[in-house]
């Protein structure tokens, strides 16, 4: 692979409104897709606090509401896009939206927490809808436009976080929470019937095929093609997660019986990535392909935008909890003012992101990427200093939200920039899958925190968490944001 990084400036006699109609409509109704996967993520982040009192669980416990989802997002993710290639994108596509309905349904039904996490389990799958769609738009728009359809669809997908959030603060403070699981599946619904009827996505071997084989033999083929999937790597990855998700949230208190559960977990987390490496030497098809890590820009910009998805979730974990919890060591609030102060932070996501779009398509994908990371290391600085107002609170997730927004859809463009045409969908199917793990160990950091650090309020069973936690929740968060900044410096370097 070239070590450089094509930035793709449009054409200057090219514009935007000359891409095909059917692009625009194709890109439309699958970032419907993303909206409704993004939405049945943070819907549920008002919540959190309502689930912890109901079900009178631990802050460590609490993080699997999140990261549970995000795990079975990140297990799905290269499944499906293997599948994809086998049976067809459109097929896989619908198969994941009826799974996310299925899921979405049983958790509103959710009598106690375990109930709940499998329910959450089977709506994760439908997260690698993202990946799927993402893919799909590069194949219906121009090349030099490529850029525009990636901001409007991630976009989109952060328009999922502003539907979900507001949607969700609305019915949770009238209705109660497990309400909100209902709202969105009437919308799902329809967007596979517009899918299955409006969108059509060939599969060009799958076509070839039938024009020359019969039906018993093509589905011989496509059943024979099932063992390009990594079963062994998929299985041993999603232990891997899992087991080290584990491992972090038991860093409590101590205790014997959990120390124990703790040790027990780390061997099972070294044991599967000694086997997962295993597996993926020996596959020729590994679910993570680890020749990506020998390509610099490739490895430096997925641990970008792994980053950037494990702040954004430390976030989205902690702040209903500091929100809603009493003064002195919370503001008290309910869970509509949850959306109060996270709503300017989605609608400058969704802002930026088409914007940055526009900008990437003119400008190239390296400057984008490092003002984005540039802003989301001062946002995120800054809040930790200033975090003690509800109003410092949303100017500066304002201003991480367009941070965020430029590094993450550079950061994309730079992989499908700098990868083969014949690559590509591999490549971003494991740039998604790293950044759905980032996301997903982001909810356990700050649960750590959050668990460790109490202050000597007691409330519905717990010790609350005191001011302490989330200044190290923010400080974290802020450390952390200082490597996607080095790490494009480096690119633009070796660019």
């Amino acid at each position: 692979m070239n070590e450089g990084v094509p930035s793709n400036p449009i054409d200057k006699n090219t514009k935007w409104n000359k891409i095909p109609q059917i692009a625009w409509f194709t890109l439309f109704i699958l970032g419907s897709v993303d909206l409704i996967s993004t939405a049945g993520e943070t819907m549920i982040i008002p919540a959190i606090p309502d689930i912890i009192n109901e079900f009178n669980i631990t802050y460590s416990d609490s993080s699997w509401i999140l990261s549970s989802y995000l795990i079975a997002g990140a297990v799905m993710t290269p499944i499906a896009s293997k599948l994809s290639v086998i049976f067809g994108k459109k097929e896989i596509l619908l198969t994941l939206m009826i799974l996310y309905v299925i899921g979405t349904l049983l958790a509103g039904f959710a009598m106690n927490f375990s109930f709940l996490i499998v329910a959450r389990v089977i709506q994760g799958l439908g997260l690698a809808m993202f990946p799927l769609a993402f893919s799909i738009i590069q194949t219906v728009f121009p090349k030099e436009s490529l850029a525009i359809g990636q901001g409007i669809i991630i976009a989109l997908f952060s328009s999922g976080s502003v539907i979900g959030l507001v949607v969700g603060g609305y019915v949770i403070d009238n209705f109660g929470w497990q309400t909100i699981f209902f709202v969105f599946i009437p919308i799902s619904i329809l967007t596979i019937i517009l899918i299955n009827k409006k969108i059509n996505i060939p599969n060009e071997e799958i076509l070839i095929n039938e024009n020359t084989e019969n039906v018993d033999t093509l589905t011989n083929k496509k059943l024979s093609k099932l063992n390009l999937i990594d079963f062994k790597g998929t299985i041993t990855l999603a232990l891997l997660i899992s087991s080290f998700l584990i491992v972090l949230s038991n860093l409590e208190e101590f205790d014997p019986q959990q120390f124990q559960l703790t040790i027990v977990f780390t061997i099972i987390t070294l044991i599967s990535l000694i086997l997962f490496i295993f597996f993926s030497k020996r596959n020729k098809n590994p679910v993570i392909s680890l020749g990506i890590f020998k390509h610099k820009i490739l490895l430096f910009t997925n641990i970008i935008l792994m980053i950037s998805g494990l702040t954004t979730f430390m976030i989205y974990q902690m702040l209903p909890i500091l929100i809603r919890n009493p003064y002195p060591v919370g503001f008290e609030g309910d869970a509509i003012k949850v959306v109060e102060i996270q709503f300017p932070f989605m609608i400058v996501l969704f802002l930026v992101s088409v914007c940055s779009g526009f900008l990437i398509s003119k400008l190239g994908n390296i400057k984008p990427t490092l003002l984005g990371s540039t802003i989301s290391l001062l946002g995120f600085f800054s809040i930790f200093f200033f975090h003690f107002s509800e109003f410092a609170i949303v100017v500066n997730l304002i201003i991480i939200g367009i941070g965020i927004s430029f590094l993450q859809v550079g950061g994309f463009n730079i992989i499908t920039a700098s990868t083969p045409k014949k690559l590509t969908e591999i490549s971003v199917g494991v740039t998604s899958l790293l950044f759905i793990i980032g996301m997903s160990i982001g909810p356990v950091i700050s649960s750590l925190f959050l668990q460790n650090f109490k202050s000597s309020i007691y409330e519905n069973n717990n010790y609350l968490p005191s001011s302490e936690a989330y200044n190290l929740i923010f400080l974290t968060a802020a450390s952390i944001s200082l490597i996607p900044t080095i790490l494009i410096l480096y690119i633009k370097k070796i660019k």
